[in-house]
């Protein structure tokens, strides 16, 4: 690889273009350094690729600097600061690092997406981690859960902790406020190819930690057509009351039912129409039918059904013990729980406490069994997951991080044909 030097300035040194996080691209990109060419579209994406780096990874801490004739790059440990309604801004640095584009390794274009699989509270978040520090030239941890995206929302969805995004960068978290409009799959798949892209440009390797299946499967196999809406069973469904659409999902729609709240009418007819449409078809057009996207490996985290709902239930108690409840009530407050992020796993259940309906015991108690409900909800999807092409299942009990991580990678550069050596 092409190795980073770093700025000594100069007269003749242009001043750098700073790009503030989550500002607009510039109109006029800066030239290059001194002696360099600008010919063809190199230095443009390079260009584009670190203001979208600037854009999208604030949560890093990095800065980013165009111009100057510089080249170097690096990962600064986040800090504290404050949310702004796009996202976290950087924290202005007394020693900034200019940045050129530094030319990533001749196969950074080939590197394929990590993607860890498993149960939740299967060890994942650890599992990511300590691959993206292993992995030669870094990787960057690419969340992939429909919860993590919320800003604030942190005990009760299991996002990694400042700590462990210092450990090493991470994307795709923290995205949107909780009371904003509905975050869709969609949503996420357009920022997740996003960042993937820009991972790759800079040399390292994307590593996508499945929190949400329906996110994985259409990162996969492309985003599923939607389900045709029925307009006379439409009015069918509008008309009825949401004690016969619960009982109705839950006779048609079983999974469904699982991870839609009683009250969340909006979801349920969805899901029913869905249903609806896939029984009246003798071939319902669903993602699994086609083949899968070849720039992938997996590692899957198998665990026994006994022993992740052990670990459920310890996650649980130390989110209790961690502050679940003043999180929860500081947006219930402030009336920043939206529609949708209402409904999470963790947060409904606290609200019903807060509002008067249950007890605080009763609300973990219930986070306890709703979480082991989603565990075997989710076993159905790592059944498909199984049969993936490039993927791996590890036995994770009774095996530390360090261990798992050095299968893992031994499948990797196996299935990859690349080195775990840096230098080759």
């Amino acid at each position: 690889m092409a190795s980073n030097m770093a700025t000594t300035g100069g007269a003749s040194s242009p001043s750098p273009q700073r790009i503030q996080c989550g500002s607009a691209p510039p109109t006029r990109w800066p030239s290059a350094a001194p002696g360099r060419s600008t010919s063809g579209t190199l230095w443009l994406r390079a260009c584009s690729a670190l203001w979208l780096q600037a854009r999208c990874n604030s949560r890093s801490g990095s800065s980013v600097a165009f111009g100057g004739g510089v080249a170097s790059s690096a990962f600064i440990p986040p800090t504290v600061c404050q949310p702004s309604p796009k996202c976290r801004p950087v924290p202005r640095q007394t020693n900034l690092i200019r940045l050129r584009p530094a030319m990533p390794p001749a196969d950074a274009h080939r590197r394929p997406i990590v993607l860890v699989l498993g149960p939740t509270a299967g060890g994942k978040t650890s599992l990511s981690i300590e691959l993206a520090r292993r992995l030669p030239g870094g990787g960057t941890c690419l969340g992939a859960d429909s919860m993590q995206v919320y800003r604030g929302m942190d005990i009760g969805t299991a996002k990694p902790t400042l700590e462990e995004q210092a450990a090493a960068p991470h994307e795709l978290f923290d995205l949107v406020e909780p009371d904003g409009p509905p975050f869709t799959v969609a949503d996420w798949l357009e920022a997740a190819e996003a960042s993937i892209a820009t991972v790759r440009h800079a040399g390292r390797w994307p590593v996508v930690v499945g929190g949400t299946n329906l996110y994985v499967q259409n990162l996969l196999y492309g985003m599923d057509a939607p389900a045709p809406t029925d307009p006379v069973l439409r009015a069918t469904l509008d008309a009825m009351s949401d004690a016969d659409l619960r009982s109705r999902l839950e006779k048609e729609a079983p999974e469904d039912a699982n991870r839609i709240h009683a009250n969340d009418r909006r979801r349920t007819i969805r899901a029913l129409e869905r249903a609806a449409a896939e029984m009246g078809s003798p071939t319902p057009s669903r993602a699994w039918d086609g083949p899968p996207r070849e720039d992938f490996v997996a590692i899957g985290l198998d665990w026994p059904v006994e022993s992740i709902n052990r670990r459920i239930n310890a996650r649980v108690k130390a989110m209790a013990t961690d502050g679940l409840l003043d999180e929860v009530r500081a947006l219930h407050e402030a009336n920043r729980l939206g529609r949708q992020a209402r409904e999470a796993l963790g947060y409904r259940e606290i609200v019903d406490h807060l509002e008067g309906r249950c007890s605080a015991a009763e609300a973990f108690e219930r986070i306890k069994i709703g979480t082991r409900r989603f565990a075997k909800q989710q076993r159905t999807w790592l059944r498909r997951f199984k049969i993936l092409p490039r993927t791996i299942w590890l036995p994770a009990e009774g095996k530390t991080t360090p261990e798992l991580a050095s299968e893992a990678e031994k499948h990797i550069f196996s299935t990859y044909g690349g080195s775990t050596d840096p230098t080759e």
